[in-house]
C-alpha cells in the first residue's frame, strides 16, 4: 500500500535551494534513464546515471494528491549510487557504491526524505583516494585491477562491506544494511548516519572457520526473530572448531539487552566438496526454515572478481531444504 501511494503521489526529493520541481523534472530525476555514454555503451552507465547528491532529512512538498491520515511509517531503500570515481568505474549495478534512501510518512503531514551514501570502509577509502579503490566485485573494473591490486584485496581487504542490496529491521539501534555476506552495517533511522559495522557472533563456534556468504534478505519468524544462514568453511578440518565440512549453518538472530546481535545456531546442512549455491533469500514458517538451493552456483575461480565463477548448470539439482526451528 505504501508503494502504491509513493507511486501516485510525487514529492520533491532534492535540496530546498533547487526550488519546487515540476512533474516533468521530478520524473527525469527520479527514474533510470538512457545516458549519453561515448565509451562504447558500457554497463551500467549505458542505462543508468550515478547520483552523488546526499540529502539531509527535510520535509517535502506534495505536488499533487493527498496522503491519507492513516499512512504512517518509514520506507527504506538501498541501491547503487556511484559507479565511477577518479577515472575508474565498475560495470555492474551490484558493484556500485551503496546509497541509502529514506521516506518518512506522517499521516497527512509533510513527508520527509533523506539520502546518504553508506559510509562503509570501501566508500571512505574511495573518497580519501579520489578514485574507486579495489574491492571484491561481481563483474569487472575499468581499467581492470592489476595483479598487485588483486593480491592486496585478498590479503588486506578481504572483507567487503559495500552493502547495497537490502535494509532490514534486525535490531533496535538502527536500520541494518545487508548484502550477500554476514557483515552488516547499521545506520541511524532518521539521519542515515553510520552507527556500526558488525558480524553477529555465532553460538556454535568461535574461531578457525571462514564465514563466506549469507542471504541479502532475512526471513521474519512469527515470533519476530530474524532467520538467516552463514556458509561456513572450516579452516582446521574440524579439530578445534568442530565444523567438519563446508555447510550452511542456520541461525535465529536475537538482540541482547546491550544491543548486540547474536546468531543462535539452529542446524546445519553439510555439503560435499564446495558446491556453493547462491541463496539470495529464504523463508520461514512457525516451525520450519526453507533454504532454496537452485542451479546457480559459484566456483571460486577468482576470489576477487567473484562473478567469473557464477554459473548455472542443468546438471545441478534444485533443492528446498527444510530445517526444524
Amino acid at each position: 500500500m505504501i508503494l502504491l501511494f509513493l507511486a501516485t503521489v510525487i514529492m520533491t526529493t532534492f535540496s530546498s535551494e533547487e526550488g519546487t520541481c515540476s512533474v516533468e523534472r521530478c520524473a527525469q530525476k527520479s527514474v533510470p534513464k538512457f545516458s549519453s555514454n561515448p565509451d562504447g555503451w558500457k554497463m551500467p552507465t549505458a542505462l543508468f546515471e550515478q547520483n552523488l547528491e546526499e540529502v539531509a532529512p527535510q520535509e517535502q512538498e506534495v505536488i499533487f494528491g493527498k496522503l491519507p491520515e492513516w499512512l504512517n511509517g518509514k520506507l527504506y531503500r538501498v541501491g547503487p549510487g556511484m559507479f565511477e570515481k577518479g577515472g575508474r568505474n565498475v560495470r555492474n549495478l551490484v558493484d556500485g557504491l551503496s546509497k541509502v534512501h529514506m521516506w518518512s510518512l506522517n499521516g497527512d503531514a509533510a513527508p520527509t526524505f533523506a539520502a546518504s551514501f553508506l559510509k562503509s570502509d570501501i566508500y571512505n577509502r574511495t573518497m580519501a583516494a579520489g578514485e574507486l579503490v579495489p574491492y571484491k566485485h561481481l563483474d569487472k573494473f575499468d581499467p581492470p585491477l592489476t595483479k598487485l591490486e588483486k593480491a592486496k584485496v585478498m590479503f588486506w581487504d578481504d572483507e567487503p562491506d559495500n552493502n547495497n542490496i537490502a535494509p532490514w529491521n534486525l535490531a533496535s539501534k538502527g536500520v541494518t544494511i545487508c548484502n550477500e555476506s554476514p557483515i552488516y552495517i547499521d545506520v541511524d533511522r532518521e539521519s542515515l548516519e553510520f552507527q556500526r559495522k558488525f558480524v553477529a557472533k555465532s553460538s556454535d563456534y568461535e574461531r578457525f572457520v571462514k564465514e563466506a556468504f549469507s542471504a541479502s534478505h532475512f526471513a521474519r519468524h512469527p515470533s519476530g526473530d530474524s532467520i538467516n544462514y552463514k556458509f561456513v568453511i572450516p579452516m582446521d578440518g574440524g579439530v578445534f572448531s568442530g565444523v567438519k565440512k563446508p555447510a550452511y549453518h542456520l541461525y535465529r538472530y536475537t538482540e541482547t539487552e546491550s544491543g548486540d546481535v547474536l546468531a543462535n545456531f539452529v542446524g546445519d546442512v553439510p555439503i560435499e566438496g564446495m558446491d556453493i549455491r547462491g541463496i539470495h533469500s529464504l523463508g520461514a514458517t512457525e516451525n520450519y526454515a526453507i533454504l532454496p538451493r537452485f542451479a546457480l552456483y559459484f566456483e571460486l575461480s577468482d576470489p576477487v572478481e567473484i562473478g567469473t565463477g557464477a554459473k548455472i548448470s542443468p546438471d545441478k539439482d534444485t533443492f528446498f531444504l527444510l530445517l526444524f526451528l
